[in-house]
């Protein structure tokens, strides 16, 4: 059973048709994307990933 931060499993039992349904409209999107020929965007490397931390904190 997914929980996203409920504190009781009732109240996950009511929210659990919006969290399926989301899923679901997730999924579709995505296949959506898949079938029009969509590419996914590469991950960056550590450097990029480092380089954008100093420009965002300023330290560049």
């Amino acid at each position: 059973m997914r929980r996203m931060g409920q504190k009781t499993s009732r109240a996950y039992m009511i929210y659990q048709r919006a969290f399926d349904d989301r899923d679901r409209a997730i999924a579709e999107a995505i296949g959506k994307g898949a079938r029009a020929g969509g590419t996914v965007l590469p991950l960056p490397t550590p450097d990029e990933v480092a380089e954008r931390r100093r420009r965002r904190d300023g330290t560049a």
